[in-house]
């Protein structure tokens, strides 16, 4: 039986989520099934390298939470102000900048947004509801993440229907934050597993662990392991060398262990021609960590090819022999 179900989705400005690509290829794929999915960003447009199945109205613009956390001004502020620094042009400008969004700095933000109608950002869980209640009844909602799992009451008050939230490794976040943030954080997350029907793990390892990490009772989990569409990854045709190709692709950062696959890497050129080709997404904070790595690279066969489309991925992953990503 078809449903209608939306789908909230946390957009990551200028830059790759595995998060909400995971979310937007999901969505394709439910719509392929004769289902009516409505994918709806929060903080900023998503970008993804399939085509996009995104709304393009964002709620709970990336400028208006920063706004209202800083002042109570903006907390009072009309509509057609509002609807001006929430136009996605107008936050894709400001996202372009490059401001670091490193968990440490975001402390105060994410107790507010879990603290959901008694934070700050009250006024954008009022308009969200509002502009649900002029569009047609979802038999379902879906969260991205249990940062967002305040949510959950104000939506199943006003629509009246089950909340499925996804566990996609929000835990690394979460420990990023300095006390007393993450303690707050931590227990208004598991004070409110209960307004969620049901949590959907991307893997066996979060289940098991958000299980215990935040209180959820492990049969209101359910284990749905990621994947990714297929078409266009065919096998490359690899050109005659004797040079051992390792491949990591992912975010540039020091819990993604890039650092350890290179110390890695060089225990193990004296003992043969190989070569480290790294892509994804470089945070402005991490810059100095990829020199790091650089650095422990000289004199060693390392590229770093930047953040690439879904054309390059592919191309990318077609030329490697070995693909490795040490995450923690």
């Amino acid at each position: 039986m078809a449903m209608k179900i939306l789908s909230i989705t946390g957009g990551a400005a200028n830059m790759y989520c595995g998060s909400c690509m995971r979310d937007n290829g999901l969505a394709l794929a439910l719509r392929k099934q004769g289902h009516d999915v409505v994918l709806l960003p929060l903080y900023t447009p998503t970008k993804t390298d399939e085509p996009n199945a995104s709304h393009q109205r964002v709620f709970f613009g990336g400028i208006s939470v920063y706004l209202q956390q800083k002042s109570g001004l903006f907390r009072w502020t009309p509509k057609f102000i509002d609807r001006l620094w929430d136009h996605p042009r107008v936050i894709r400008a400001f996202a372009g900048r490059g401001v670091a969004v490193d968990s440490p700095s975001l402390g105060a933000l994410t107790v507010s947004m879990l603290e959901g109608r008694n934070g700050r950002q009250r006024k954008e869980i009022e308009n969200l509801l509002a502009w649900l209640r002029h569009e047609p009844r979802p038999d379902l909602i879906t969260l991205p993440y249990t940062l967002l799992i305040a949510l959950a009451r104000p939506l199943k008050e006003a629509i009246g229907c089950p909340i499925v939230c996804t566990l996609q490794g929000e835990e690394l976040f979460l420990e990023g934050l300095s006390e007393p943030w993450r303690a707050r954080s931590l227990e208004l997350i598991r004070n409110q597993v209960r307004d969620v029907d049901l949590f959907i793990a991307v893997s066996e390892h979060e289940s098991r662990f958000m299980s215990g990490y935040l209180k959820i009772p492990r049969d209101r989990i359910r284990t749905v392991p990621l994947g990714i569409n297929l078409e266009g990854h065919q096998p490359g045709r690899k050109t005659a060398s004797d040079t051992f190709r390792i491949g990591y692709f992912g975010r540039i950062a020091p819990e993604k262990g890039l650092d350890v696959l290179a110390t890695a890497f060089r225990l193990l050129t004296p003992y043969g021609k190989c070569r480290l080709d790294a892509a994804g997404y470089l945070p402005p904070e991490h810059r100095s960590y990829l020199d790091k790595i650089q650095r422990l690279c000289e004199g060693l066969d390392f590229h770093y090819h930047g953040e690439v489309d879904r054309e390059g991925k592919i191309r990318f992953f077609q030329s490697i022999d070995v693909f490795s990503l040490p995450c923690n």
